[in-house]
């Protein structure tokens, strides 16, 4: 989300994606749940698929440290890349509003 999360890294196997995403330490509480909750959302579903990735099997977590939060959802490819070995996609490519 511009202004919001920053998605540092997203890096793929063969059977799943890791995408790693920090939010600023500044963030109000009010701020920081929404932006959990339009991770959750048709916007982002909509974005990763643009990626090839399938978020109806997606796990999701996060936290806040003393650098700020992170969250990482982790979902499978929607075409299994057997032999790929691990690759990356620009954390650039994904936009969500």
């Amino acid at each position: 989300m511009a202004g919001v999360a920053l998605v540092t890294r997203i890096r793929c196997g063969d059977r799943t994606c890791e995408i790693v995403g920090t939010f600023s330490r500044a963030l109000g509480e009010k701020t920081l749940n929404g932006a959990m909750q339009a991770m959750q959302g048709r916007p982002f579903h909509d974005a990763v698929a643009a990626l090839g990735l399938d978020s109806r099997g997606r796990s999701f977590s996060g936290g806040r440290d003393a650098d700020g939060s992170f969250a990482i959802v982790q979902m499978p490819p929607r075409a299994r890349r057997r032999g790929a070995g691990r690759y990356f996609l620009a954390p650039s490519a994904l936009h969500w509003a």
